[in-house]
């Protein structure tokens, strides 16, 4: 990870109230956020009770039948 040097907004007394960085910080910041996230999220599905077959493809042949009539 680049080194972070940011940039502080200062108030009129002088007292730090915001920080710049740069869009590329950010946007990898976001990145690991977001992976970290997922894999939370998958860790915590493994416990879970695996579906079986004939449940999701119900509700799924239930959802395309619903939009077919829409068309």
């Amino acid at each position: 990870m680049p080194e972070i040097e940011p940039r502080y907004i200062m108030s009129d007394d002088q007292k730090p109230v915001g920080m710049m960085m740069d869009i590329s910080i950010i946007e990898e910041i976001e990145a690991v956020t977001e992976d970290f996230g997922l894999a939370e999220y998958i860790r915590k599905s493994d416990d879970d009770d695996p579906l079986g077959h004939s449940k999701p493809l119900k509700s799924y042949r239930n959802g395309k039948e619903s939009q077919e009539r829409r068309w």
